[in-house]
Protein backbone atom coordinates (compact mmCIF):
# COMPACT_ATOMS: atom_id res chain seq x y z
CA UNK A 1 0.00 0.00 0.00
CA UNK A 2 1.40 3.43 -0.97
CA UNK A 3 2.06 6.10 1.66
CA UNK A 4 -0.66 8.37 0.27
CA UNK A 5 -3.21 5.56 0.20
CA UNK A 6 -2.27 4.56 3.73
CA UNK A 7 -2.78 8.12 4.98
CA UNK A 8 -6.08 8.37 3.09
CA UNK A 9 -7.38 5.15 4.67
CA UNK A 10 -6.26 6.30 8.10
CA UNK A 11 -8.02 9.65 7.67
CA UNK A 12 -11.20 7.97 6.48
CA UNK A 13 -11.18 5.70 9.53
CA UNK A 14 -10.72 8.65 11.89
CA UNK A 15 -13.34 10.68 10.05
CA UNK A 16 -15.82 7.81 10.35
CA UNK A 17 -15.16 7.47 14.08
CA UNK A 18 -15.43 11.24 14.62
CA UNK A 19 -18.72 11.41 12.75
CA UNK A 20 -20.05 8.46 14.71
CA UNK A 21 -19.15 10.11 18.02
CA UNK A 22 -20.54 13.48 16.97
CA UNK A 23 -23.76 11.92 15.68
CA UNK A 24 -24.22 10.01 18.92
CA UNK A 25 -23.52 13.12 20.96
CA UNK A 26 -25.94 15.21 18.90
CA UNK A 27 -28.69 12.63 19.33
CA UNK A 28 -28.13 12.69 23.08
CA UNK A 29 -28.27 16.47 23.22
CA UNK A 30 -31.46 16.74 21.22
CA UNK A 31 -33.25 13.66 22.50
CA UNK A 32 -36.10 15.38 24.33
CA UNK A 33 -36.96 12.33 26.42
CA UNK A 34 -33.39 11.94 27.61
CA UNK A 35 -33.08 15.65 28.36
CA UNK A 36 -36.31 15.46 30.31
CA UNK A 37 -35.28 12.31 32.17
CA UNK A 38 -31.63 13.11 32.79
CA UNK A 39 -31.62 16.89 32.67
CA UNK A 40 -28.91 17.11 30.01
CA UNK A 41 -26.31 15.08 28.19
CA UNK A 42 -23.41 14.11 30.43
CA UNK A 43 -20.54 16.58 30.15
CA UNK A 44 -18.12 13.66 30.25
CA UNK A 45 -19.48 12.57 26.87
CA UNK A 46 -19.00 16.06 25.51
CA UNK A 47 -15.42 16.31 26.74
CA UNK A 48 -14.57 12.81 25.51
CA UNK A 49 -15.89 13.55 22.03
CA UNK A 50 -14.22 16.95 21.73
CA UNK A 51 -10.96 15.52 23.03
CA UNK A 52 -11.04 12.63 20.56
CA UNK A 53 -11.71 14.92 17.60
CA UNK A 54 -9.08 17.49 18.56
CA UNK A 55 -6.32 15.03 19.40
CA UNK A 56 -6.76 13.08 16.19
CA UNK A 57 -7.23 16.23 14.13
CA UNK A 58 -4.03 17.83 15.40
CA UNK A 59 -2.05 14.61 14.99
CA UNK A 60 -3.28 13.99 11.47
CA UNK A 61 -3.10 17.51 10.04
CA UNK A 62 0.69 17.54 10.13
CA UNK A 63 1.04 14.06 8.60
CA UNK A 64 -1.60 14.57 5.92
CA UNK A 65 -0.31 18.00 4.97
CA UNK A 66 3.20 16.62 4.62
CA UNK A 67 2.03 13.86 2.29
CA UNK A 68 -0.10 16.29 0.28
CA UNK A 69 2.38 19.11 -0.27
CA UNK A 70 5.70 17.27 -0.50
CA UNK A 71 5.20 15.99 -4.04
CA UNK A 72 7.83 14.83 -6.53
CA UNK A 73 8.41 18.45 -7.55
CA UNK A 74 9.24 19.45 -3.97
CA UNK A 75 10.67 16.20 -2.62
CA UNK A 76 13.96 17.90 -1.73
CA UNK A 77 12.35 19.95 1.06
CA UNK A 78 10.36 19.17 4.19
CA UNK A 79 7.03 20.27 5.60
CA UNK A 80 8.98 22.56 7.93
CA UNK A 81 10.68 24.13 4.92
CA UNK A 82 7.27 24.78 3.37
CA UNK A 83 6.22 26.74 6.42
CA UNK A 84 9.43 28.76 6.32
CA UNK A 85 8.68 29.57 2.67
CA UNK A 86 5.15 30.57 3.68
CA UNK A 87 6.50 32.88 6.40
CA UNK A 88 8.95 34.53 3.98
CA UNK A 89 6.04 35.36 1.70
CA UNK A 90 5.88 36.74 -1.81
CA UNK A 91 7.33 40.02 -3.00
CA UNK A 92 10.49 41.65 -1.71
CA UNK A 93 10.75 39.26 1.21
CA UNK A 94 11.26 39.87 4.92
CA UNK A 95 14.12 40.26 7.34
CA UNK A 96 15.22 37.26 9.38
CA UNK A 97 13.87 38.58 12.68
CA UNK A 98 10.38 39.11 11.25
CA UNK A 99 10.29 35.64 9.72
CA UNK A 100 11.53 34.01 12.92
CA UNK A 101 8.84 35.82 14.91
CA UNK A 102 6.14 34.59 12.53
CA UNK A 103 7.32 31.02 13.03
CA UNK A 104 7.87 31.45 16.77
CA UNK A 105 11.45 30.18 16.49
CA UNK A 106 14.88 31.68 17.12
CA UNK A 107 16.84 33.44 14.40
CA UNK A 108 19.49 30.75 14.85
CA UNK A 109 17.03 27.97 14.04
CA UNK A 110 15.73 29.94 11.07
CA UNK A 111 19.28 30.45 9.78
CA UNK A 112 19.77 26.68 9.57
CA UNK A 113 16.57 26.27 7.55
CA UNK A 114 17.35 29.22 5.28
CA UNK A 115 20.87 27.94 4.59
CA UNK A 116 19.35 24.72 3.26
CA UNK A 117 16.75 26.54 1.15
CA UNK A 118 19.42 28.81 -0.33
CA UNK A 119 21.51 25.80 -1.37
CA UNK A 120 18.47 24.18 -2.99
CA UNK A 121 17.58 27.30 -4.95
CA UNK A 122 14.32 28.18 -3.21
CA UNK A 123 15.33 31.46 -1.60
CA UNK A 124 17.85 34.26 -1.89
CA UNK A 125 19.49 36.05 1.02
CA UNK A 126 20.80 39.62 0.96
CA UNK A 127 21.76 42.44 3.31
CA UNK A 128 19.89 45.69 3.74
CA UNK A 129 21.39 48.65 1.89
CA UNK A 130 20.50 50.93 4.81
CA UNK A 131 21.85 48.66 7.55
CA UNK A 132 24.27 45.91 6.56
CA UNK A 133 23.59 44.11 9.83
CA UNK A 134 20.02 43.34 8.74
CA UNK A 135 19.62 40.23 6.57
CA UNK A 136 16.65 39.81 4.24
CA UNK A 137 15.31 36.67 2.60
CA UNK A 138 13.12 36.49 -0.50
CA UNK A 139 11.70 33.69 -2.58
CA UNK A 140 13.16 32.76 -5.94
CA UNK A 141 10.97 31.32 -8.71
CA UNK A 142 11.30 27.82 -7.29
CA UNK A 143 10.31 29.12 -3.86
CA UNK A 144 7.32 30.99 -5.27
CA UNK A 145 6.12 27.79 -6.94
CA UNK A 146 6.37 25.99 -3.59
CA UNK A 147 4.53 28.87 -1.89
CA UNK A 148 1.61 28.69 -4.32
CA UNK A 149 1.53 24.90 -4.08
CA UNK A 150 1.25 25.10 -0.29
CA UNK A 151 -1.31 27.90 -0.51
CA UNK A 152 -3.46 25.85 -2.89
CA UNK A 153 -3.54 22.96 -0.41
CA UNK A 154 -4.75 25.29 2.35
CA UNK A 155 -7.43 26.72 0.06
CA UNK A 156 -8.68 23.22 -0.73
CA UNK A 157 -8.75 22.31 2.97
CA UNK A 158 -10.64 25.48 3.91
CA UNK A 159 -13.12 25.12 1.07
CA UNK A 160 -13.81 21.51 2.00
CA UNK A 161 -14.80 22.64 5.50
CA UNK A 162 -16.91 25.58 4.34
CA UNK A 163 -18.76 23.39 1.84
CA UNK A 164 -19.99 21.20 4.72
CA UNK A 165 -21.48 24.11 6.67
CA UNK A 166 -24.52 26.30 6.26
CA UNK A 167 -24.41 30.02 7.07
CA UNK A 168 -25.64 29.56 10.63
CA UNK A 169 -22.84 27.10 11.44
CA UNK A 170 -19.92 29.24 10.25
CA UNK A 171 -20.01 31.66 13.25
CA UNK A 172 -19.96 28.63 15.56
CA UNK A 173 -16.89 27.26 13.80
CA UNK A 174 -15.16 30.65 13.99
CA UNK A 175 -15.91 30.90 17.71
CA UNK A 176 -14.55 27.38 18.22
CA UNK A 177 -11.36 28.11 16.30
CA UNK A 178 -10.94 31.38 18.20
CA UNK A 179 -11.18 29.52 21.51
CA UNK A 180 -8.63 26.96 20.32
CA UNK A 181 -6.28 29.68 19.10
CA UNK A 182 -6.64 31.48 22.41
CA UNK A 183 -5.72 28.34 24.31
CA UNK A 184 -2.53 27.79 22.30
CA UNK A 185 -1.56 31.46 22.54
CA UNK A 186 -2.06 31.57 26.31
CA UNK A 187 -0.36 28.22 26.82
CA UNK A 188 2.68 29.30 24.79
CA UNK A 189 2.94 32.60 26.65
CA UNK A 190 2.64 30.96 30.06
CA UNK A 191 5.23 28.34 29.12
CA UNK A 192 7.67 31.05 28.09
CA UNK A 193 7.04 32.97 31.30
CA UNK A 194 7.65 29.86 33.41
CA UNK A 195 10.81 29.11 31.47
CA UNK A 196 12.00 32.68 31.94
CA UNK A 197 11.25 32.61 35.67
CA UNK A 198 13.10 29.32 36.02
CA UNK A 199 16.19 30.75 34.29
CA UNK A 200 16.10 33.86 36.48
CA UNK A 201 16.07 31.73 39.64
CA UNK A 202 19.10 29.82 38.43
Amino acid sequence: MSAKLSVKCKCQRIQKECRSRLTSLTKNVYNEKQVKDEGAVRMSDVYATINYVLVNLINEIWEVEGKAIITDEFKDITNNDMHVIEAIGLGEGNNMSTIAKKLNITVGSLTTAVNSLVKKGYVDRFRSKEDRRVVYVRLLEKGENAYHHHEDYHKQMTQAIVDELDESEIPVLLKTLDALTGFFTDYTRESKEKSSDSMDKE
